[in-house]
């Protein structure tokens, strides 16, 4: 049975434990701020996406603990987008439209890919990658790069927050088999555990990169 929200003033709104395609929000079209929790019965993102581009005035939205491997997203007044990804099996966001989008943060996997069809010239982008295994070898450092590649979009900065410098300095007879992503990011922040003494190593990696860094800055990793 479909149930229909009528609050015809509501600007803010969490759904927890709810089908995406079994709401009606036709009548909610001041929301602003929505929040979406994980739609256990959901197997593909065609709800998704269709609740959130009927949400003409929306600017923020936050997706957690999201299980899906596609989603797709437009909306042309969005400003600020959180997403939080428990799906270690790896996720694709696609924005097709969000031409007003300043602000973007994804939480979770390493095995992530987001490609923006248009979007602002100002966008910021927040990347925060757990690793709960701590197990950087090949295969993690072969991720990391495809990573990279992923995130090759225009970018005004990149924050990048990892638990150790361990999980980015990429060792050297990797980054001789391997070709660079040659990613064109200009400003880059990196947030992590590092001992001054491997500063130079991590800075070298990241200039391997990224090439075309204008400002690179090393920051020590707090709680997030």
């Amino acid at each position: 049975m479909l149930e229909q929200i009528e609050a015809v003033n509501l600007e803010s709104l969490t759904l927890k434990g709810i089908y995406f395609n079994k709401i009606n929000l036709s009548v909610c079209k001041v929301i602003r701020n929505l929040t979406l929790n994980y739609d256990w019965g959901m197997k593909e993102s065609s709800s998704l996406e269709y609740l959130i581009s009927n949400l003409p005035r929306l600017e923020n939205l936050t997706l957690n603990n999201w299980g899906l491997r596609h989603i797709k997203i437009s909306s042309h007044h969005l400003k600020s987008f959180k997403l939080n990804n428990n799906n270690s099996e790896g996720l694709n966001l696609i924005i097709e439209s969000a031409p007003k989008l300043k602000s973007f943060c994804y939480r979770g996997s390493i095995k992530f890919s987001i490609s923006m069809l248009e979007s602002s010239s100002l966008l910021n982008g927040t990347f925060i990658i757990h690793d709960e295994q701590k197990n950087y070898d090949g295969n993690w450092f072969i991720n990391m790069i495809n990573l990279f590649l992923n995130l090759n979009c225009s970018w005004n900065t990149i924050s990048m927050h990892v638990d150790s410098v361990e999980a980015l300095i990429l060792p050297e007879n990797l980054k001789r088999f391997c070709r660079s992503p040659l990613v064109d990011w200009e400003h880059l922040r990196v947030t992590t555990e590092c001992k001054p003494e491997r500063e130079s190593e991590l800075r070298d990696t990241l200039l391997w990169i990224s090439p075309s860094l204008k400002t690179l800055s090393i920051a020590k990793r707090g709680i997030f």
